[in-house]
């Protein structure tokens, strides 16, 4: 008899999800074969911390108008296409627009279909969990075309493993064989008779990671139903594993893809969540890394977890170490499945690309490890922009006001580039300016006939990102420019004749050592 699991309640697991969202557009709602549906996949990150491994899965789904959840309860939904972009990246409370573009083949039959995307950041989820189905965001399109495929598709209500239905994770021990069935359905006339081939994949926690297939097994569809029977053995680590089923023709073309689980009882611990502050180290501020720890996924027999060391390194791109530390979890249970930790990184140096690991195991076992590469280069790290004033100066004179207005994006504090409409406000309350300025860093303004004895405000506002500014000037008074420029001039002629003395004086210096040497001989 298998033990049943235990559920927990929404307010236990609310921690593993990444704060955020995606929406989904495309540009049309029917298209023919040879067109290019278009997409447009906006993404927030809701989170104080970057997203610096995300992860986008995009499907095609021949069937249902919307996703049917749980899986296993409707044979509707078919996964004929998948997509994953990955290493995509988001500022803390930033977002980004990514395009997608897909050409209908002429081999597609007519009919309803959808797209379904899935966000994943930092092994958590932010909308939907692709490897269970569970829904993302989709919307629908059709399709007018004269194909037949895909040809089949894998039954959901009847596939199984480890005799439990679908998705749902049957326990197996370490290292022990399992069974499969999978079950599939000719979707055409033409498939029967045909050659296929059935593959699957087991791999820790997300199918998509899986790099090889454990069972690869081809087959003749002689029927209108057949049912493929395979022996697996399970991995002998403990953890929760995705199961990978995908059943492609004889030219690798997809038919059908679905998904199940195993998980592999046993004491262990998951890395669920990995944030880091900003994706680059300063040696004068100090950055932050977020690890949210997990008990076992083995839900079945509910083992302890106990003594778990968390620690996080820090190397160059090359392997040099940058930073480690290091906490102790003295437990982990099914009364308490999370542990969140935060580590305070420093650096003697500046990086602007480093890999950060996090491992977590116990005295003698390492339970889990996930690592990645952060690149600052890789983020749109304009988010915001801010502004400094410096060089305030008045002449009296010419009734002339000059300021440098520099422009920084607001997380790396680097000069960008973008337009200001500038304002100059008197004490008077009288308004000078209306100066639009292209601001490629930095940029000097120019008020003529001001009289500003006292202070001012500047008033800038960016057309880019549209906010505004103020800044309370208090001028540097000069009694002419070009009196300045005068005094600058001498400072010039001063210093060059300076220098000019003393290279005389070295000169000298040299003459003498030299007569006195040769005075000896």
């Amino acid at each position: 008899m298998l033990v049943e699991p235990v559920v927990y309640s929404a307010a236990n697991t609310t921690l593993m999800f990444w704060k955020g969202d995606l929406n989904l557009q495309i540009d049309k709602s029917v298209y023919s074969s040879g067109e290019v549906l278009n997409a447009r996949i906006h993404i927030s990150n809701g989170e104080n911390y970057s997203i610096t491994d995300g992860k986008l899965v995009i499907e095609i789904v021949k069937g249902c108008n919307e996703p049917a959840y749980p899986a296993q309860l409707s044979d509707c939904d078919n996964v004929i296409y998948e997509e994953v972009l990955e290493h995509i990246t988001l500022l803390p409370l930033s977002s980004r627009e990514i395009s997608w573009n897909f050409t209908i083949p002429s081999y597609f039959s007519a009919g309803d279909y959808r797209l379904d995307a899935f966000f994943i950041a930092n092994r958590a989820p932010l909308k939907g969990i692709h490897f269970i189905f569970l829904p993302g965001e989709w919307t629908r399109f059709k399709v007018s075309s004269s194909g037949n495929y895909p040809l089949l598709k894998i039954l959901r209500t009847k596939t199984e493993f480890g005799r439990e239905l679908g998705q749902v994770a049957a326990p197996v021990n370490s290292g022990a064989m399992f069974n499969g069935s999978v079950w599939i359905q000719a979707e055409s006339a033409e498939a029967i008779g045909k050659k296929f081939i059935l593959k699957i994949g087991i791999c820790s926690w997300d199918d998509t990671e899986c790099e090889d297939y454990a069972k690869i097994l081809p087959f003749t569809m002689d029927s209108q139903l057949k049912v493929l029977n395979v022996m697996l053995q399970a991995p002998s680590k403990p953890d929760a594993y995705a199961i990978r089923i995908e059943v492609v023709d004889e030219n690798g073309v997809l038919h059908s893809l679905y998904r199940s689980r195993i998980i592999v009882t046993g004491v262990t611990a998951k890395i669920r969540k990995v944030g880091i502050l900003y994706p680059f180290l300063k040696h004068d501020e100090v950055n932050e890394v977020y690890v949210l720890v997990g008990t076992s996924p083995d839900h079945y027999t509910n083992p302890v977890v106990q003594n778990v060391e968390c620690s996080v390194k820090i190397t160059t791109i090359d392997g040099e170490k940058i930073y480690e530390d290091k906490r102790l979890i003295p437990e982990l249970s099914p009364t308490k499945i999370f542990e969140p930790l935060k580590f305070r990184v420093s650096s003697d140096t500046k990086l602007d690309e480093f890999t950060l690991c996090v491992y977590l195991k116990s005295s003698s076992e390492v339970y889990d490890t996930y690592c990645f590469d952060v690149r600052k280069q890789d983020f749109e790290y304009v988010k915001d922009v801010k502004y400094s004033v410096q060089n305030v100066k008045y002449y009296e004179n010419e009734s002339l006001l000059e300021v440098k207005l520099c422009a920084f994006n607001d997380i790396f504090d680097e000069p960008v580039q973008t337009t200001a409409m500038v304002q100059l406000y008197l004490s008077n309350g009288s308004k000078i300016g209306g100066i639009e300025k292209s601001v490629n860093g930095c940029a000097t303004l120019s008020f003529s006939n001001v009289d500003a004895k006292n202070e001012c405000d500047l008033v800038v506002y960016d057309k880019i990102f549209k906010k505004q500014y103020v800044f309370k000037l208090i001028p540097e008074k000069y009694s002419s420019k070009d009196v300045e420029s005068l005094e600058k001039i001498k400072e010039k002629e001063s210093s060059n004749k300076s220098g000019v003395t003393k290279i005389i004086i070295v000169l000298s210096c040299v003459s003498v050592i030299l007569i006195l040497i040769l005075s000896r001989r």
